[in-house]
């Protein structure tokens, strides 16, 4: 915690002003985030009920697709559901971009999983198998603040249409 606190003052030295030991950031935050922040937390119970209330209508929609997997949690934790994931079994990443691109066709807009942090250029040396597995297979679905049960139902059915064609 300490070294973090030193680093997101741009890592500015606390004996010596502006001397600097170490690389840092400008991590502090102003008052106009610390106010939006505080708004956000007031909201806070409201969103995450509405996203699991979205996860679990995509999940009872899409529960039976063979080969199609939604976000999972381990136990004893819960999920946040920042975005709701989808992974269709043993889809390349050409397969989930063409996924991708019928459901663009039709009006649904997802997004791949972020690349594995073992596949930049920094990391040359790291081994995740499992996690350059999810990548290919995985796109994030719809899942803002305005949607309703009515456009998951609408997305499920078209991406009940769309998995099977692509499969």
């Amino acid at each position: 915690a300490a070294k973090l606190r030193h680093l997101r003052d741009h890592a500015m030295s606390p004996d010596r002003r502006y001397w600097h030991d170490v690389p840092g950031f400008n991590y502090r935050m102003t008052n106009l985030q610390a106010a939006l922040g505080c708004a956000q937390m007031t909201r806070a119970k409201a969103l995450l009920d509405h996203r699991r209330r979205l996860f679990a209508a995509y999940s009872a929609a899409l529960g039976d697709v063979p080969g199609v997997r939604l976000n999972r949690t381990a136990p004893g934790a819960q999920n946040a559901y920042w975005m709701i994931c989808l992974e269709v079994a043993g889809h390349n990443a050409a397969q989930r971009d063409a996924l991708a691109d019928r459901l663009r066709h039709r009006g649904i807009d997802t997004r791949p999983y972020f690349h594995p942090m073992s596949a930049m250029p920094f990391l040359p040396d790291a081994d995740t198998p499992n996690a350059h597995i999810a990548a290919q297979q995985g796109l994030n679905l719809p899942t803002y603040a305005d949607l309703s049960d009515t456009d998951v139902a609408e997305i499920c059915a078209i991406l009940r249409d769309e998995v099977t064609i692509c499969a």
